[in-house]
Formats: C-alpha cells, structure tokens, sequence
C-alpha cells in the first residue's frame, strides 16, 4: 500500500522497519534462554531478558503492535525465569527481603503482560 498519510508510522516501510526491530529483540530473549537455568540471571537476565521485554512491551503497546510469539513459550520463560530468581534469592537467603518479594512480583507481571500481549497475537 505505501503510504496512507503524513505521520511517521503512515507507511508500511516504517512498520516494516518495527517489525525488523521487534523480531531482533525476541531473538536476544530467546538466544539469552539458551543457557542453562541456573545461569540466567548471571549478567543476562535482568541485563538482557527483563529489560528486553520491556522494551518490547514499550514499542508494541506504543505501536499497537504485536510480538511473534507463542503464548506458551512465554509461559515456560517466565517458569525457568522465576526459577532462576528464586533459586538466586535462596542462595543469598534473601527470599523474604522486601527487594526479592517486590522485584519478583515486577518480574512476574512483566511475563504477564507479554504473555497477554502473545495471546492477542495468536488470535
């Protein structure tokens, strides 16, 4: 179609162009998964992941865009995730601390609205 209007993201090169940027910050998420579950949040994690998929969240709520990705895989994320975190919090016995009770339930609700987000897509 080209262009339909005068604003930024009125033409399908500019949507083009998000689409190329959100597949490239799904792919860091996914690549960051890769390592074993134990190792996710050394440096990766709150680094990499949760900050990715914030930033995903921003730029599809943003541009009422969608993510392509399947709700379920975002599911097991947040499981190995959380996992992850929990078992980083036991280490350090700080799983009752105010800063591992409030930063899980950040990092849940985070997942949650991704998964949201997957769950329009595939609909």
């Amino acid at each position: 179609m080209g262009a339909w209007g005068y604003d930024n993201f009125e033409c399908d090169s500019a949507y083009d162009a998000l689409a190329l940027l959100l597949d490239h910050l799904i792919d860091k998420i996914k690549t960051s998964f890769k390592h074993d579950t134990d190792k996710l949040l050394d440096g990766e994690g709150e680094g990499q992941i949760i900050a990715n998929i914030d930033i995903l969240l921003t730029l599809c709520t943003h541009y009422e865009a969608y993510p392509d990705l399947m709700a379920i895989q975002v599911q097991e994320w947040k499981k190995d995730y959380l996992a992850a975190f929990d078992y980083d919090m036991n280490e350090r016995n700080a799983t009752e601390s105010d800063y591992a009770v409030n930063r899980r339930a950040v990092i849940a609700g985070t997942f949650d609205k991704l998964y949201t987000l997957a769950q329009e897509y595939e609909n």
